[in-house]
C-alpha cells in the first residue's frame, strides 16, 4: 500500500497535538505562569533545585554552607531555615509585575510574620542602598531583600524570567515553583497547606 503525502502530513499533525496535549496535562498551565505542586515527601538530601539550598554550588569541595545574606546584614544558614518553609521569590526594581505583587508579597509577609514561614525577595538588579530604600518605601516591600550573587543564580538554576517564586516545605523539599506574578490568595493557600504538614 502506498502512503502519500497527504497521510503522512496528516500523521505528523495528529502527532504534535499529541505531544502538546501530553505537555499540557503534565504541568499546570495558568495564565500567569507555571505552577509545579509536588506531595510531600522525606527530608531532601541532594544539592538541587529540588531541595532546600544547603551546600554553595560554587564550591568544589561541597562542603561551603549555602547562606542568604539580607540587605540588613541578617544571615539565613541552612540550619536558621531548618524546619521553616521558605519563599524564594527572584525580582527586579525595573520589573512591572514584580512591583505589582510585592504589596500582596508584604501583606502575606506580615499575615504569617511569628510562624514557620521565611520570605526572601532576592534582586536580580543592582541598585545603590539609596534606590533600594526608596524603592521599599514607595512599593510596600517589608520581607528581606537579599540581592541575588552568582552563588543564588546557581543555585536557582537562573531563573528565565521573573518574577519567579520557589517555596519549600519545612522537610525542605521543593513544593511549588511559579514563573510569573503570584496572587496573595494563592501564596496564602499555599502557606496555610504547608504549615498544616508536620
Amino acid at each position: 500500500m502506498k502512503v502519500g503525502p497527504g497521510t503522512l502530513l496528516g500523521g505528523f499533525i495528529v502527532a504534535g497535538v499529541g505531544v502538546i496535549v501530553f505537555l499540557i496535562v503534565t504541568s499546570s498551565v495558568t495564565p500567569e505562569g507555571i505552577t509545579v505542586s509536588k506531595p510531600a515527601a522525606a527530608a531532601c538530601t541532594k544539592n538541587t533545585l529540588d531541595c532546600k539550598p544547603k551546600v554553595s554550588p560554587t564550591d568544589p569541595q561541597g562542603k561551603k554552607p549555602f547562606v542568604f545574606i539580607d540587605t540588613n546584614g541578617t544571615a539565613y544558614t541552612p540550619e536558621a531555615l531548618d524546619g521553616k518553609v521558605l519563599v524564594v521569590n527572584f525580582w527586579a526594581t525595573w520589573c512591572g509585575p514584580c512591583q505589582h505583587e510585592i504589596p500582596a508579597f508584604s501583606r502575606v509577609y506580615n499575615k504569617f510574620k511569628g510562624q514557620d514561614v521565611v520570605m526572601l525577595g532576592l534582586m536580580t538588579d543592582n541598585p545603590d542602598t539609596q534606590t533600594l530604600l526608596n524603592f521599599e518605601s514607595d512599593h510596600e516591600l517589608l520581607y528581606p531583600v537579599v540581592r541575588a550573587d552568582k552563588d543564588a543564580m546557581m543555585q536557582f538554576e537562573y531563573p528565565d524570567a521573573i518574577p519567579t517564586t520557589f517555596i519549600y516545605d519545612r522537610k525542605g523539599n521543593l513544593r511549588t515553583s511559579h514563573r510569573g506574578p503570584m496572587s496573595e490568595d494563592d501564596l496564602t493557600q499555599i502557606l496555610f497547606q504547608l504549615l498544616a504538614d508536620k
